[in-house]
This record gives C-alpha cells, sequence and structure tokens, in this order.
C-alpha cells in the first residue's frame, strides 16, 4: 500500500471507533454519521464511473440509510451492538477498505492494462481433513492427506497482495 492509502486507513479506523461509539449510543443518527464519515474517505476512483456507473460501492449509502427503519439501519445497528467492536473495525478496514477500494482499484487495473479477468477476493482451503460427510460438499470425497503447507499458504496470499487482492475466505 502507499503512504496515502496507509495514512487514509489509519484515518478511517479512527473515524470507525468515534462511529461505532456513536452508533452504540444513538443507533439512528449514529449510522447516518457513518455514511457520511464514508462519503468523505473513500471518493470514486479512476475505475467507478466506468465500472459502476454510479460511482463507488459507497455511494448508494446515503440512499439505505435515509429511513431510519430500513432494514439497513436495524441491521448496521445490530451488528455495531452484538459484535464485538474489534471484529467489526478489522472486517470494515480488511474488507471494505483493504479489498474492496485499495485491492479492487488494482484488480481493475490489472483487468485493464493485461486484458483479463482477476477475483478482489479468493477462496482457498487450507485442508481437506474433514469427516463429516455433508451432502453436496466436496472435502470427505478427497481424502484427508490434501493439506496446504503454510508455506503454500504465505506463498498464495503474497502472491495474491501483488495482484490486489486482500481478503481471504
Amino acid at each position: 500500500m502507499s503512504v496515502k492509502q496507509t495514512m487514509v486507513r489509519l484515518a478511517l479506523e479512527k473515524g470507525l471507533d468515534i462511529a461505532f461509539k456513536k452508533i452504540k449510543a444513538d443507533p439512528v443518527n449514529g449510522v447516518t454519521d457513518a455514511v457520511k464519515l464514508l462519503e468523505q474517505y473513500m471518493p470514486n476512483t479512476k475505475h467507478d464511473e466506468v465500472y459502476t456507473k454510479t460511482g463507488n460501492v459507497f455511494t448508494n449509502f446515503p440512499h439505505y440509510v435515509e429511513d431510519p427503519n430500513s432494514k439497513w439501519v436495524k441491521f448496521g445497528t445490530h451488528l455495531v451492538q452484538d459484535v464485538d467492536t474489534d471484529i467489526l473495525k478489522s472486517l470494515a478496514i480488511n474488507l471494505g477498505y483493504n479489498a474492496g477500494y485499495v485491492g479492487l482499484e488494482k484488480v481493475r487495473d490489472i483487468r485493464d492494462e493485461e486484458k483479463r479477468n482477476a477475483p478482489w477476493v479468493l477462496l482457498f482451503d487450507p485442508t481437506s481433513a474433514c469427516n463429516r460427510h455433508c451432502t453436496g460438499c466436496w472435502a470427505a470425497e478427497y481424502g484427508h492427506q490434501l493439506n496446504l503447507s503454510y508455506e503454500d499458504m504465505d506463498r498464495i496470499v503474497t502472491e495474491g497482495k501483488e495482484q490486489g487482492i486482500y481478503f481471504y475466505l
């Protein structure tokens, strides 16, 4: 990440601390304030108008929270009140900022320059060692010897970051 992106991330972390406190104290206005924070720190990127026609993923947030009884206000309120703040902050930074904003920009640059698709999030399974035999699940069908080593997982994540992938499931 660039110095600018790191500074924005730090500012966003502090802003999230404030937003979470406001949401806990006053859910409806707190969610609205959090959305305003996103608008301030997450401006459109050079790709947003091309790919979405309406700006970036955060552009439509104000519409979702203008009704205090909307499902999104209720969902946001419950998240902040019921989930540990550090977990939410980590999720917001890693999924929202690193993957959905910084990483997606890099993925789109690669897509435009190299004329190929690249994912913005990556799913990989470190092990197939499962004995539950759930219907439709692949893990139990392939034996228990298929495991990714720490070195393999580290290589996947390192190569992913080079491609703009900052979130792994």
